[in-house]
């Protein structure tokens, strides 16, 4: 059943935005687990090495085709139907690939900084990036803040996501 689109829709609150990432997260994790089990199946369960940019671009197409898919059909992740959001161009019609590929792209150095600062600030050892482990402690630490901020600047209504890819995430009645 579709939503009936609005253009006069009210821009999705923040906080159900960030609430929507978090429920995402939770799939997102399984799916990125299924995939590597996949492809430990295929490597006939070799490891494979930290760092590995075919493993890493992997991923991140996975990623892009978990978004892609419930951004095109329908315009909402379960995370966001949950919460009554939905991603659509500026003029209220469907995302297409076109779209979704410049939501991903715009929203992945946030995120990269995110999960950097996470590593740095658990202590997760990250060795195929040795000069990383040479940061100060208040570094990781300001590293962490600034992908949490650039996170939720970044979900900001008419953010500059938003803006580069002509999109909006609206709440649903």
């Amino acid at each position: 059943m579709k939503e009936n689109i609005n253009q006069e829709q009210m821009p999705a609150p923040l906080i159900k935005r960030l609430l929507a990432i978090f429920y995402d997260s939770f799939l997102l994790i399984a799916v990125l687990f299924l995939a590597m089990a996949l492809l430990l199946l295929v490597s006939g369960g070799h490891e494979f090495q930290a760092g590995n940019p075919l493993i890493t671009a992997y991923l991140l197409l996975v990623c892009f085709v978990f978004f892609g898919w419930f951004w095109t059909h329908g315009g909402q992740t379960l995370g966001m139907r949950a919460w009554k959001l939905q991603v659509q161009q500026s003029n209220g019609n469907p995302i297409n690939w076109q779209h979704v590929a410049l939501r991903f792209m715009t929203a992945l150095p946030a995120w990269i900084v995110l999960f950097i600062g996470i590593a740095l600030v658990a202590d997760i050892q990250l060795a195929t990036y040795s000069w990383l482990e040479q940061l100060p402690i208040l570094a990781e630490w300001l590293i962490f803040i600034v992908g949490i901020a650039w996170l939720v600047v970044d979900q900001w209504p008419n953010g500059w996501r938003d803006k580069v890819s002509g999109t909006r995430v609206v709440k649903l009645s």
